[in-house]
């Protein structure tokens, strides 16, 4: 079930919402009894079989989870590797076990990726880190422990949640209707009126790239990278609107990453709980730990760590050489700039550093979208004039490129919608209605997040 499908906007939200809060009145223990009914079935709505394994996981952490409250050190240890170890082994299995399968066999194993594997896994993993080093108390509630790890808003595409923070919410769940209806309307159309709207002349351009000139290729990559920011961005606000009406709030995560002055700060900016989630599980304790071995060569470290982890990062996102080099890229680009803070130049003017960065971050999405690496050099030949000024431009092509002009200037508007609030005039309420018409009009011809696929 996706949130931009009538089913969800006139069914599934309305009933869990009504039925939630009135239960709230009576019985908190009901209320989330109720929430974990719809988290269930919303889940429940992709497959059976996806909801079975989601709450086997789900169990097999709370169990080793309550192991990890015993002061016995060896059992803490066993506990965690085990907990780390199953949810981290099912993720690779679910994500490379087609690719590796495909040299022994002539026939596909076509093993279907769960939806939000990539992020419950994630989430698990985190809470068995942070009980294990006692940065948070181990639940002791089932109930509870399952209601907040199948949370419908976040399960299948984030934003990754830490398990302490989004469970003491629960204590104080207060609905703001306002805020909530205003990020859900923005992000529905976000994702249905302009990520969707640009979408078909993005996969069109993309699929024959070995034709297409530099207006052809730019205006490709180009669209995609607004396609992609538009519909990820959207489905967040979304996620984040449905929380606000159930009483939660979630973490940020995007920041107008296209406005960032270099590649840190666009990492600090996009995907931000993903970013985070890699710093802290990952980056950190591998720097940590090759510092011990390496205490003469902190910079090395450093580089060694942010080209693992941003390597890792791509791999995250899929079987495919793609990803790994997007990882790695962004890996070296950060790695760089790194190095570069000790070199102490002179900054460069605002302008030319968003040019340079975001230049540097559409060669990234070259690579991530392309579907081989052979596909991803045509597009580059493309860009860069190899294959002609491509001046033979079709009207779609023209509304495309408008489009991306259009939401330049919209990107670089140095606000993000975390930051944008709802007005209490009638003038904003009638064209946030409009929007919201709009919107759900829109939103008959459905499509899928990009993100679910990861």
């Amino acid at each position: 079930m996706l949130f931009n499908t009538h089913l969800f906007i006139f069914v599934f939200l309305p009933l869990t919402l009504l039925g939630y809060w009135l239960l709230g009145r009576w019985n908190t223990r009901a209320q989330t009894l109720w929430l974990l009914a719809a988290n269930l079935i919303f889940y429940g709505y992709a497959g059976i079989g996806y909801l079975v394994l989601l709450l086997v996981m789900t169990s097999i952490t709370f169990i080793a989870g309550r192991f990890l409250l015993t002061s016995d050190l060896k059992i803490r240890q066993r506990a965690g590797l085990a907990l780390i170890l199953a949810n981290l082994l099912l993720l690779i299995f679910f994500k490379y076990a087609n690719l590796l399968a495909a040299p022994l066999s002539d026939n596909l194993l076509n093993i279907a990726l769960p939806l939000g594997i990539s992020f419950y896994t994630f989430n698990l993993v985190s809470y068995g880190l942070d009980v294990y080093r006692k940065l948070a108390p181990a639940e002791t509630d089932f109930l509870n422990f399952v209601t907040h790890i199948t949370f419908f808003p976040t399960i299948l595409s984030g934003p990754l949640t830490r398990y302490n923070g989004l469970s003491q919410q629960a204590a104080t769940r207060k609905a703001d209707w306002e805020l909530g209806l205003f990020m859900f309307t923005i992000g529905l159309a976000k994702k249905v009126l302009i990520a969707d709207s640009i979408a078909p002349n993005v996969n069109f351009l993309f699929a024959d790239p070995l034709h297409l000139g530099i207006i052809g290729a730019w205006a490709a990559v180009l669209g995609y990278a607004y396609q992609l920011y538009f519909d990820f961005s959207g489905y967040t606000d979304m996620a984040t609107g449905i929380a606000y009406m159930l009483g939660y709030q979630l973490p940020q995560n995007f920041n107008a990453p296209y406005t960032a002055r270099n590649i840190t700060e666009f990492w600090q900016r996009w995907h931000i709980t993903l970013s985070n989630w890699f710093r802290d599980y990952l980056f950190l304790p591998l720097s940590r730990s090759l510092l011990r071995r390496y205490p003469k060569n902190p910079d090395r470290v450093r580089t060694v760590g942010l080209i693992i982890t941003m390597t890792l990062t791509g791999m995250w996102h899929g079987a495919s050489g793609t990803f790994i080099i997007w990882g790695a890229y962004h890996g070296v680009m950060l790695a760089i700039h790194a190095q570069s803070r000790r070199w102490k130049w002179k900054p460069l003017p605002v302008w030319l550093a968003r040019a340079i960065t975001f230049f540097a971050v559409l060669m990234g999405w070259v690579i991530f979208r392309s579907d081989s690496l052979l596909a991803a050099r045509h597009m580059f030949a493309g860009m860069f004039g190899q294959q002609g000024l491509g001046l033979a431009v079709g009207a779609p092509i023209k509304w495309l490129l408008i489009s991306i002009v259009i939401l330049f200037v919209v990107t670089n508007f140095p606000r993000d919608t975390w930051l944008l609030r709802p007005r209490a005039n009638w003038v904003y309420v009638f064209a946030l209605a409009i929007l919201l018409v709009l919107s759900i009009v829109y939103a008959a011809q459905t499509s899928p997040f990009l993100y679910l696929k990861f």
